[in-house]
């Protein structure tokens, strides 16, 4: 129970209600190779939270902790089960780091975007590896490559 309200805390705290269907819908679509621009409400959402910096070092710390659970205990989609119940939007959430991870990419990226891209790269990776991430199509080979290449390349696979 307390491993369930500290994942539900964690992720109320992205506030993922933020982000428009039809942008997620949009980034769905295309694949996540073009994931667009995003509204100015949550451009703003973005700079007040930092690029979402504490909320995604928040949620990589809990996912390393699922991950570690599942493996001892071989235990199956407790994680994605809170996702379920909780009536929180995988997609958006994925949406969400892809749209950072590819942010934070590019070559004018300032170093909070950077290390935001870093965050959502580690978390993404996280998610499917988790038991039960088949079922939510949370892989995706372009996303993947570009969260390996930005870890990889800045030196952070220790967030792995």
């Amino acid at each position: 129970m307390a491993e369930e309200s500290s994942t539900i805390a964690v992720i109320e705290s992205l506030q993922l209600g933020v982000f428009p269907d039809d942008w997620v819908r949009k980034c769905w679509e295309e694949d996540f190779l073009e994931v667009g621009d995003l509204p100015a409400k949550c451009e703003e959402y973005l700079a007040e939270t930092t690029h979402m910096g504490e909320q995604l070092l928040a949620f990589q710390k809990l996912l390393s902790r699922w991950v570690t659970r599942s493996s001892e205990n071989d235990e199956d989609e407790g994680f994605w089960s809170i996702i379920v119940t909780s009536d929180v939007s995988h997609k958006t959430l994925i949406a969400v780091l892809a749209y950072l991870i590819n942010n934070g990419a590019k070559v004018g990226a300032s170093f909070v975007e950077r290390s935001s891209a870093i965050l959502a790269a580690s978390v993404y990776i996280k998610l499917f590896v988790l038991p039960g991430s088949a079922a939510f199509k949370v892989y995706n080979p372009e996303l993947f490559i570009q969260s390996s290449s930005l870890l990889n390349k800045w030196g952070a696979s220790e967030l792995l």
